[in-house]
């Protein structure tokens, strides 16, 4: 069903992958960079602005969750550059979840000691990809619920996901596992939208901090979203 495999084989297969991807979907990896690094400058900004105003309990939990969303988008751009498809799209789920989260939080203040205190919410966590758009008050078309049920397939092991690393031998009328990473086109690269979603929230939550910065973070938005199609949905905002 499958042939052996070693670690050097799996360093190899990465390494053609990745040099594969950045063939086909260069531009791709540059926008999402570039909305990645926007993200954390937004982050400096309010970070530095907080040194001489505190942050409000609302500012304060979106803060202490960013880490953990940077950290997912790094590890789902490492893991898409090396082929590991599957893997991405179940840190895309709990991306999409922790981007939800901050929203709702922002929405829902009497929820945050909640939170913080480890109690259980009010909201079941499929429905938190709502709030992003309930927050962002419609400006952006982004369908979260539909999309964070489909990539839960992956999350649970179900069939449907499981048979992304099965490829169909059609001469021998047999399958085989993908043991090894390979490239596939098809996936592409598109992952600007999560750093995108995430800076036009702390825009929302934080704007007080942020002040004359609002409008260069604004301009950056519009900038990266007219690189790409898929970022259509950053419509210029009023």
């Amino acid at each position: 069903m499958t042939e052996p495999a070693s670690l050097k084989d799996f360093v190899e297969a990465e390494e053609k992958v990745e040099k594969e991807t950045f063939r086909c979907f260069n531009k791709e990896i540059e926008c999402y960079e570039q909305a990645l690094n926007l993200l954390l400058e937004t982050f400096d900004y309010v970070a530095e602005a907080s040194e001489h105003n505190a942050l409000q309990k609302t500012e304060s939990v979106t803060i202490l969750i960013l880490p953990r969303i940077i950290h997912a988008m790094q590890s789902i751009k490492l893991l898409n550059l090396r082929g590991y498809y599957y893997d991405v799209k179940i840190i895309e789920r709990c991306l999409i979840e922790s981007i939800g989260l901050c929203a709702y939080l922002a929405l829902n203040e009497e929820e945050i000691e909640n939170y913080i205190h480890g109690r259980k919410l009010k909201v079941a966590s499929i429905r938190l990809p709502n709030y992003i758009i309930k927050l962002i008050d419609n400006t952006i078309d982004y369908e979260g619920e539909p999309e964070y049920g489909k990539l839960s397939s992956f999350v649970h092991n179900r069939m449907l996901a499981i048979s992304v690393l099965i490829k169909r031998e059609t001469k021998k009328s047999r399958f085989k596992l993908k043991m090894l990473p390979e490239f596939d086109e098809y996936v592409g690269f598109s992952l600007t939208k999560y750093p995108m979603l995430m800076t036009c929230l702390l825009l929302l939550i934080c704007k007080d901090k942020l002040g004359e910065k609002k409008k260069l973070i604004h301009d950056s938005l519009r900038r990266i979203a007219k690189n790409l199609p898929e970022l259509d949905i950053f419509r210029k905002r009023q």
